[in-house]
């Protein structure tokens, strides 16, 4: 395997953990044993901090070996929205309407850039600071509410 693929492969796990991780979410949202709601919760908080760490260490491999690419950009892009959208998905039954707002929120937003860039493809659009900065408070707000739920009983 070359150095030169490994970060999208990385970020292809995010991609792969990000459904799991809903499904773990939409499990122990539901009315469960105390100790199993708490070993789902636990899971699913582990499975999205190793999610979590992936969009780093993709970002800092791909700079460190020179392996960034076109793909691997867009590839990250989508394997965030992926993660934090199956996690919104998770929760909406159990929080509607307040998930499902957030899922609205998030969605129009996106689809705003996306016709942004459409209309100007031209124009190459990189991560800003802010842009990571606002995708690192998402993944820490999400990390915090996992953790939170691994103390809730019934």
């Amino acid at each position: 395997m070359s150095i030169q693929v490994l970060p999208n492969i990385i970020t292809g796990v995010r991609i792969v953990l990000a459904p799991i991780i809903g499904l773990l979410i939409y499990s122990f949202m539901r009315p469960l044993e105390p100790e199993t709601r708490t070993l789902l919760a636990l899971i699913a908080f582990l499975l999205f901090l190793i999610a979590s760490l992936t969009d780093a260490l993709d970002g800092y491999i791909a700079r460190r070996y020179n392996a960034a690419s076109e793909l691997g950009e867009k590839l990250d892009l989508w394997a965030d929205k992926i993660l934090v959208f199956c996690i919104l998905l998770a929760v909406v039954p159990s929080h509607f309407p307040l998930a499902l707002f957030g899922l609205l929120c998030l969605s129009v937003r996106d689809l705003f850039i996306m016709w942004l860039r459409a209309k100007r493809p031209d124009v190459r659009l990189k991560a800003s600071a802010l842009a990571k900065m606002k995708t690192a408070l998402i993944f820490i707000s999400i990390g915090i509410c996992l953790f939170g739920f691994m103390g809730v009983q019934g």
